[in-house]
């Protein structure tokens, strides 16, 4: 066979192989519109305005109005945000139900601000336990940043063990969302999931799990009948096709050299 014959063989499969890696580029990054959308929330930052003041004890008394109601020594301040961790933006139309701030029963929200100089989200109050903010465009990276103002309905008085037993949620039904993650010690999440501790990790899932596949076999089957056009290979094609998903003990006469390889 002629040198320049071969060198346009190998270009051949060059230019497959760049193929069917772009078909698992594309399956693993680029969004389309069955991509999972991902929210990530922060641990929450909570103190008690009157915590500074405890050692005085009794003879601390403060006088405080949050929206025409009287606040007592209970009121602890909590900051918490939320952020955009996935690759497409999240639409106000993606929200069919608004993204909002949850606290249990025994705490009840005065007020929710941001926590930054934007005026956007707009909380409003759903019931006593639960604020809902405006439903706003989220690009990737993007982090809503919320505070907010909270008593306490059991006690008058609270204890720094109490104060920490207030721990805000994010709750929303957003298209393409499954779930919100909260954001926990990563020392923790080592030991837990030592998986994590591997420098590279490639998880399918859902559509990009069937283009990689799909995209992957059908490329490959080229190949290896390019392979067997070229008399690089000799037997029967099928096997060879089977050999991509591991089907049987195949047999390779490489190059048509004498060595033979054998996979189970």
């Amino acid at each position: 066979m002629l040198p320049e014959t071969r060198i346009w063989q190998a270009l051949n499969i060059f230019a497959i192989l760049i193929s069917a890696l772009g078909t698992l580029y594309a399956g693993l990054y680029v969004p389309s519109a069955f991509t999972e959308k991902q929210l990530q929330s922060s641990l929450p930052f909570t103190t008690a305005v009157a915590g500074a003041l405890s050692p005085l004890g009794d003879r601390i008394q403060l006088s405080l109005m949050i929206g025409n109601q009287p606040v007592k020594n209970n009121l602890v301040v909590s900051t918490i945000s939320i952020r955009n961790t996935g690759s497409v933006a999240i639409i106000p139309s993606d929200h069919y139900t608004n993204l909002a701030i949850n606290v249990a029963k025994q705490w009840t929200i005065l007020s929710v601000v941001n926590g930054t100089a934007a005026e956007r989200p707009v909380w409003k109050k759903v019931t006593d336990q639960q604020f809902e903010s405006s439903p706003e465009l989220l690009n990737p990276g993007d982090v809503i940043t919320a505070v907010l103002f909270v008593t306490n309905t059991e006690h008058e008085r609270l204890t720094q063990e109490q104060v920490t037993q207030l721990k805000p949620t994010w709750s929303a039904h957003i298209l393409n969302l499954k779930s919100i993650n909260e954001t926990t010690n990563p020392f923790s999440d080592i030991t837990t999931y030592p998986f994590i501790k591997l420098p590279f990790i490639v998880v399918l899932y859902g559509s990009g799990l069937i283009v990689t596949l799909f995209g992957t076999i059908f490329l490959m089957s080229i190949y290896i009948n390019l392979l067997y056009d070229l008399d690089y290979l000799k037997g029967g094609r099928w096997q060879f096709v089977g050999a991509i998903i591991g089907v049987g003990p195949i047999k390779f006469d490489i190059l048509g050299g004498d060595d033979d390889l054998f996979i189970a």
